[in-house]
């Protein structure tokens, strides 16, 4: 995850905040729907944390950068700050849901796989919403060409 989102901004960059955070959003729907599928070896929770570790550093750099590029500067603080507050919740929310998921299917006082695999599917379906969601934001405006606008300061330069 720290490599990924150390790198996010040459991502950004070069095919946008948006089309990062919607292919992030997507290989952490891939690796919570392969952990529910696949977990009878410790490989498949390195597979697991691998692909998790692409999304989410991907996806969340990139959220970041769409939330600053769709307010006005003087909103930015709030905006980033509405940001982090709507991701802890969600991530105490999930949390609270998974561990409801894995009290409720145990044996002898010890959690089931069933509980875990209830778990990852749930998120699975959360995550292909984030990534239907994704899809909806819109592009942030082309930056303008300053080659367009020398005339035009030219012009201004003269009249004044």
């Amino acid at each position: 995850m720290g490599l990924l989102g150390a790198a996010a901004g040459r991502v950004a960059r070069r095919f946008g905040s948006k089309s990062a955070l919607t292919f992030g959003a997507a290989v952490t729907t891939v690796a919570f729907a392969y952990a529910a599928l696949a977990h009878r070896h410790p490989y498949d929770m390195l597979i697991t944390a691998t692909l998790l570790g692409i999304g989410i550093g991907l996806a969340f750099a990139a959220l970041g950068n769409l939330i600053v590029q769709a307010v006005p500067p003087t909103q930015t603080g709030v905006a980033s700050g509405m940001n982090t507050v709507m991701r802890t919740l969600g991530g105490a929310l999930g949390g609270q849901l998974s561990a409801t998921f894995i009290a409720n299917n145990t044996a002898h006082g010890l959690p089931t796989v069933t509980g875990f695999t209830g778990t990852y599917v749930m998120a699975t379906v959360f995550l292909g919403v984030c990534v239907f969601a994704s899809l909806l934001i819109p592009r942030p405006p082309a930056e303008p060409d300053a080659a367009r606008f020398e005339p035009q300061l030219e012009t201004v330069a003269e009249a004044g």
